[in-house]
């Protein structure tokens, strides 16, 4: 499940957030519509703004002309999944809902790390200069 989309950070208004490419996801829902229809369709009804929750990216293609690509927070992909009516729309929708839990569990057990080595610090159990040494 974890390689049904590729989920990068990105920058988006100046901030790194987990987003997708969105021709990958209107690939992996096997939506039925062209891409420009259905993309501008999606973002509009998500209520979706751009450099907030979607940036634009103009890319060349061979020969000549360009198309824009549009990369979506992980957030508004997953409201855009859950409003396109596919048969795959459950199943991106659940893979980006698990991505969000098991990212919250890393952080959590990490923060629960931190907070031992800091109490054993605080006890005199670690000296602070041997950390890292």
């Amino acid at each position: 499940m974890h390689d049904l989309i590729k989920i990068e950070k990105r920058l988006i208004n100046g901030v790194e957030l987990n987003s997708i490419n969105a021709r990958e996801l209107h690939s992996k829902l096997e939506v039925k519509k062209a891409f420009t229809t259905w993309i501008n369709t999606a973002l509009d009804n998500a209520g979706a703004i751009e450099n907030e929750d979607f940036i634009k990216l103009k890319s060349s293609l061979e020969g000549s002309g360009y198309q824009i690509d549009y990369i979506l927070t992980t957030d508004i992909s997953k409201h855009i999944s859950m409003m396109s009516k596919v048969p795959k729309s459950k199943e991106i929708r659940d893979y980006f809902i698990t991505f969000e839990k098991e990212g919250k569990e890393i952080i959590k057990s990490q923060s629960l790390q931190i907070q031992l080595m800091q109490e054993a610090i605080n006890h005199g159990f670690i000296l602070r200069g041997a950390i890292g040494h």
